[in-house]
């Protein structure tokens, strides 16, 4: 849309034409554009606020889009529009949500976004990078599991770039997207978000305070704040040793007061009741608290989860890209023998 400008009058027609389609709820759910380039509901509202000049009007704004749109706001629109007012916008900042904006469509072009889920990743991350989605909370948020205190790190960082582990990540964050969405026509209501459990069980400071391994998981904590705001509901850290309050305190500097605020950290105690608060056990494996297994009887069900483990050393592909003293990048590839 961003990319039709021409009158503004014409502009308005277009963004009230779309929030229209949003607000019967079964068209906006099935409308190309809608889904592709706007997210959510709050990017459309901002957009149509903006050119509506209704940024500085203090009072309740439902009434001019009343009239502005002609359109006889239901309750649970007029409750949508009302998180709209308190939560988007990085404190209702206009000027800096469109420019969040701007650069979210560009970022999503430069990564290739819109193509990530038919991207086939790397076989060594699908192999041994544990994570996955076990089921849906109670309320219908999907729920994703990554145990990263039992990855590999220094194998997935030599066994592929670090471009590929970043895209795995962000390809599950666009499924996380794709399932919401699903959601969004239900009676009920609509889910909007969702909840992540990292099981930091096995957790090495040592191996995540390793350069490509901190320079990537915090980019991609900048990423998901960029272009991924108020999709999460809780983030359950459980498992954590005591060294993991070091690590946060230096992935929390790249987080949002509103991300921070939902995250839950655990030791090895408390965080099963807290959990099965909000997902039933069935869509939960055993190992994390529920009652769900593989059909072998894995309690952590690698079907859902991914196997994990150590990755094998005919796998790993030696890079000395990390090095401050040298730009060159030397790749080998080494096979092993039996001497017989």
């Amino acid at each position: 849309l961003l990319k039709l400008r021409k009158e503004e009058e014409e502009e308005k027609k277009l963004y009230i034409h779309v929030f229209k389609q949003w607000l019967s709820t079964n068209s906006a759910s099935n409308s190309e554009v809608s889904r592709r380039n706007f997210d959510s509901y709050y990017t459309i509202a901002l957009i149509l606020m903006r050119k509506m000049r209704l940024q500085d009007i203090d009072a309740p704004y439902e009434e001019g889009l009343k009239r502005y749109c002609k359109i006889n706001f239901n309750e649970e629109q007029l409750k949508i529009l009302k998180e709209f007012r308190e939560k988007v916008a990085r404190n209702f900042c206009l000027e800096k949500a469109e420019d969040m904006l701007l650069k979210s469509l560009e970022w999503r072009k430069n990564w290739n976004i819109d193509n990530l889920l038919k991207w086939n990743a790397p076989e060594v991350l699908q192999k041994y990078y544990e994570i996955g989605f076990p089921g849906y909370a109670k309320d219908g948020s999907p729920v994703l599991i990554i145990p990263y205190g039992n990855a590999d790190t220094r194998g997935v960082f030599h066994s592929c770039s670090k471009r590929d582990f970043i895209s795995f990540n962000l390809q599950f964050l666009e499924r996380t997207m794709v399932m919401i969405r699903e959601k969004v026509d239900r009676p009920e209501g609509p889910v909007t978000r969702a909840i992540f459990i990292f099981d930091m069980d096995n957790f090495s400071f040592r191996e995540f305070t390793w350069k490509p391994c901190l320079d990537s998981v915090l980019e991609l904590v900048q990423m998901y704040e960029a272009n991924y705001p108020e999709i999460l509901k809780y983030m359950f850290i459980i498992n954590a040793p005591k060294i993991f309050s070091a690590a946060f305190a230096i992935v929390k500097t790249f987080m949002s007061e509103n991300t921070i605020r939902k995250v839950k950290i655990f030791g090895t105690r408390g965080w099963r009741e807290v959990i099965l608060n909000e997902v039933s056990p069935d869509q939960l494996p055993a190992h994390w608290g529920g009652t769900m297994t593989d059909p072998d009887g894995d309690p952590r069900c690698p079907s859902k989860i991914g196997c994990g483990g150590k990755i094998p050393i005919n796998n790993i592909l030696f890079d000395n890209s990390y090095s401050y003293l040298r730009s060159k990048k030397l790749h080998y590839s080494i096979e092993l023998i039996d001497p017989s």
